[in-house]
């Protein structure tokens, strides 16, 4: 009861299933949307929010409004999906703070991982993710490397405690 999604909503979702210190369920929910969901990285921070990325093919993955990419996005290069995600869970699992499509690879032959494959986050929930893209994915003015520099390139994006992009 209680929990931030009640039911799988497609062929395969993510699982968040907190314990107790005796090993029973404190809360358990699923995350994601009519395709299929899976979780690479999973971190808290300092106030228990949970926070998992991973990589989809949801085209109604429950993104949430002003984040870094609250639409899918679902580039030339790859196969059929928008690629990563990351969500912020609260710490009980009862609501998702927010949620974001990142545009990366889901097609294997372009690269050894799909969506979202790395993932730290601060005491105050700011958000580190890594994984490989493609061309066309959002680069800030700032970034050591703006341009797009083969079949497929590693990117490293910060964002702040909402889920918007800050590099």
């Amino acid at each position: 009861p209680g929990a931030a999604q009640m039911h799988l909503a497609g062929a395969q979702n993510v699982f968040v299933t907190g314990l107790d210190p005796n090993g029973n369920i404190a809360f358990s929910t699923y995350l994601g949307g009519s395709g299929v969901d899976t979780p690479n990285a999973l971190q808290t921070d300092a106030a228990g929010n949970i926070y998992v990325s991973g990589a989809t093919t949801s085209l109604d993955f429950p993104a949430t409004a002003g984040v870094f990419q609250p639409a899918p996005i679902v580039p030339l290069w790859n196969n059929e999906a928008p690629g990563g995600f990351i969500a912020r869970l609260s710490a009980g699992g009862s609501s998702i703070g927010y949620a974001t499509y990142v545009m990366s690879t889901d097609n294997v032959f372009l690269g050894p991982y799909t969506g979202v494959t790395s993932l730290a986050v601060t005491a105050t929930g700011e958000a580190y993710l890594a994984g490989a893209t493609g061309a066309g994915f959002p680069v800030t003015e700032d970034a050591p490397r703006i341009c797009f520099n083969g079949t497929t390139d590693a990117f490293v994006v910060h964002l702040n405690s909402r889920g918007a992009l800050l590099d």
